[in-house]
């Protein structure tokens, strides 16, 4: 390390405390990075301890089954080529009591202790834990309760120190399995869905599918949605109606944003019309702000091979034994065209409109104030005063200064960064004032 950093000094010896941890065993590193070492030295004196104390503990586990085996064989009154560990079990499904299991072997009903799922991944057990800190406080000459310095006459505080419980709960902290965490992770996914951008916001882009439906005699915007795992109908439409059931295990929605919002109910086996085609599905309720109802992954697998053109917003596939074809629409944003007050009412009977909106064409106005006679009388009179001011202030009878103090030095400071806005804001205003002479360009090595 110090041959590197006599030519790098810049790197910061850290680094190498860090790099030199990663580097470890795992049952070394844990103990190591449970005192924090601030410097290489003391992480290495830390792992050579640590290292001291495990292999004290393997020796002594070592000679506790080879005593344990023999005395199991002499009792037997004959040898194996390999001793085991006899472990009384309490019963077992088949009926047999007192089998002997090894810690290795799996339980009678086919699942695994903890004990043995924790030596498997190689976790460090309590007791491991307690006899390297006993070996690192030896080693440093500190108390073996309190963790403070041992000396003539020590006494015990009447309050721990922080580290003395963070060491503490960091020694008793069991990690959880792996198998225990996979096994929550794919329980907690098998009740979550997903709804996806376009869904939640409306957004038009180049692969949106929308489609045009009736439900109950009133249309429908759809949207097949690929990225959402469910299919929903917005909860204004069918929040009155009386097929709608609440579910007997309530689903989790996960958006866009990552908000989770939970769903509960749910129309099943809702009819529907697409271009004359008839389909049932069930439908989750979700408040949707910008269609009325989302076709989701699960729709598109019941439907099995179909054949999508993005382009023409087209899609062929097999429905009730023969192929059918469903045409999507797209809002075409440089045609307008008007449409009479007849068709408008149709469309507001088949509940079709979603705003009306009147655009309606707005000069500006000029500024209304006007400046009264006698203002602009005062400020023509006085016009000198109300000018912009041109380079230094004259010479007056004092002139203003700072004064430093005796032996100051410029100040030295690192570039430091600006906003867009602001660099330009401050180049405008330097150059303004270099152009009037009120500044002039430094040549100093300092910033100041």
């Amino acid at each position: 390390m110090h041959s590197l950093l006599a030519h790098h000094s810049s790197w910061d010896p850290l680094f190498f405390t860090t790099h030199f941890i990663d580097g470890l065993h795992s049952e070394i590193k844990v103990a190591v990075m449970l005192h924090r070492p601030k410097d290489l030295d003391t992480a290495v004196a830390l792992a050579e301890l640590q290292e001291e104390a495990v292999e004290m503990v393997r020796q002594e586990q070592e000679s506790q089954v080879t005593a344990r085996g023999l005395t199991s064989m002499a009792r037997a009154g004959r040898f194996s080529a390999r001793p085991s560990l006899p472990v009384t079990v309490a019963s077992s499904s088949n009926g047999l009591k007192g089998a002997p299991t090894s810690p290795g072997t799996p339980a009678p009903d086919g699942r695994r202790s903890p004990d043995s799922a924790r030596i498997a991944i190689g976790v460090p057990s309590v007791d491991d834990k307690l006899k390297t800190l006993r070996a690192y406080r030896r080693a440093r000459g500190l108390c073996f309760t309190c963790g403070e310095r041992w000396g003539q006459g020590h006494t015990c505080a009447a309050t721990v120190p922080l580290h003395v419980v963070e060491e503490l709960v960091g020694m008793l902290t069991v990690p959880a399995s792996p198998e225990s965490a996979a096994s929550q992770d794919n329980s907690e996914e098998e009740d979550l869905c997903l709804l996806s951008t376009a869904a939640t916001s409306g957004t038009e882009s180049p692969r949106a599918f929308r489609m045009l439906g009736t439900l109950q005699g009133k249309s429908l915007l759809m949207l097949v949605d690929s990225g959402s795992s469910h299919s929903f109908i917005n909860s204004e439409i069918a929040k009155d109606w009386p097929e709608v059931q609440a579910m007997s295990k309530p689903l989790r929605v996960r958006v866009a944003d990552g908000a989770v919002t939970v769903c509960n109910t749910e129309v099943p086996g809702c009819e529907y019309h697409i271009q004359g085609h008839v389909f049932q599905s069930t439908l989750k309720l979700f408040p949707l702000r910008s269609y009325d109802m989302i076709l989701g992954m699960d729709w598109l697998e019941s439907r099995g091979l179909m054949n999508i053109d993005w382009g023409a917003k087209s899609m062929i596939f097999q429905h009730q034994g023969q192929f059918i074809q469903l045409q999507g629409v797209s809002a075409d944003a440089h045609k307008c065209p008007s449409i009479s007050t007849v068709q408008l009412q149709l469309l507001q009977a088949q509940e079709a409109v979603f705003a009306l909106v009147q655009l309606c064409s707005v000069k500006p106005e000029g500024d209304s104030s006007s400046i009264p006679a006698v203002v602009q009388e005062l400020l023509a009179e006085f016009s000198e005063l109300f000018e912009e001011p041109r380079g230094l202030p004259p010479h007056r009878s004092f002139d203003h200064a700072i004064d430093l103090l005796p032996g100051a030095i410029p100040v030295n400071i690192r570039p430091y960064r600006y906003s867009p806005a602001q660099k330009d804001e401050i180049e405008a205003q330097v150059a303004d004032m270099l152009a009037q002479g009120i500044i002039q360009i430094s040549r100093s090595p300092f910033s100041s």
